[in-house]
């Protein structure tokens, strides 16, 4: 299973995430910083990641004459909290770039309380300007890049789990692949990028919980294992079956939250409650008249032994 996702940075100005979550886009990510330099956009794009994903974060891209303290400094001042989950970035082309560099920008951020993303290293640039260093250290896996031609959706242009781009490097696996930065959503050209192994996947890497699916295994009251829509079918079945034994019947199909009973005819019309409470108010009719009654009795019983004319007493 592919879930597709964006990364997005003030180059792609006031970006529709609600398109992009519309048209299929699983995650995404927005710059937060570049150095010590504030992504003026990012604070809009928080709110509507959050608003349209379940999956999201940010990136740092890093730059080689920013001390990595300097950097993890500047983007918890920015964010305000560690709740966002990080990419780090790295790809600088000013600089000598190094393993050392990279661990001590990985320190910096965890040592702040911020939780890494796959780090985005593309392969050419760990080859060609770092000189193919042991990745093993780090603690996450990688986000590479590896570019298909053309334009188009993003599944249209995704060249599957068997491209090269996904060969493990230093040591470490490609959890997250940049294929292609001319994808088509919503009519704007902007990178894409695939993960393989669907949501459960995708909530390992952005450090979720996942919410829970129809397709879902879970095991019923009976000890059967069934999926969840066929518990939640079963639910709304025997849930309908209550109302209208309660109600009356067809009571179940009656639209919105409002239900008018629609009675049982051996009931007299009314709901099984309705017709409770109505004999209620009839015992409490008959409880009455036989109180009163009680009290004649015992008035007669009274003047029975009482009245030496009357009962027992009455002269022969």
């Amino acid at each position: 299973m592919t879930e597709f996702g964006i990364d997005v940075s003030n180059h792609q100005n006031t970006f529709d995430f609600a398109v992009a979550a519309a048209e299929g886009m699983s995650f995404a990510t927005h710059k937060i910083c570049e150095g010590t330099w504030l992504d003026p956009l990012w604070p809009r794009a928080r709110e509507q990641m959050a608003t349209h994903f379940q999956f999201w974060g940010g990136y740092i891209y890093c730059r080689l004459d920013t001390a990595p303290a300097l950097e993890a400094d500047a983007a918890l001042a920015y964010l305000g909290d560690t709740d966002v989950p990080i990419q780090i970035d790295y790809e600088d082309l000013k600089g000598a770039p190094s393993i050392e560099d990279l661990l001590a920008r990985v320190d910096a951020l965890t040592a702040r309380g911020f939780q890494l993303l796959p780090i985005y290293l593309p392969r050419w640039y760990w080859r060609d300007h770092m000189g193919s260093p042991d990745l093993i250290e780090l603690p996450v896996p990688i986000w590479n890049s590896s570019y298909v031609n053309g334009t188009g959706t993003p599944a249209q242009l995704y060249p599957g789990h068997d491209h090269p781009g996904w060969k493990p490097m230093g040591g470490k696996d490609i959890a997250i692949l940049q294929f292609s930065a001319t994808a088509s959503i919503g009519g704007q050209l902007i990178d894409v990028n695939a993960i393989r192994g669907g949501r459960d996947q995708l909530a390992r890497l952005f450090w979720k919980e996942l919410d829970m699916q129809l397709t879902d295994m879970i095991t019923n009251k009976d000890g059967n294992e069934v999926t969840v829509a066929e518990l939640l079918a079963s639910i709304d079945l025997h849930a309908s079956w209550v109302v209208d034994q309660l109600a009356g019947p067809d009571s179940r199909r009656q639209p919105g939250p409002d239900l008018d009973p629609t009675g049982w005819p051996q009931l007299d019309g009314k709901s099984i409650v309705d017709s409770v409470a109505a004999a209620h108010d009839k015992i409490d009719t008959v409880t009455t008249v036989l109180g009163q009654i009680q009290d004649k009795i015992q008035t007669v019983l009274e003047h029975l032994d009482t009245d030496p004319s009357t009962g027992r007493h009455r002269k022969q």
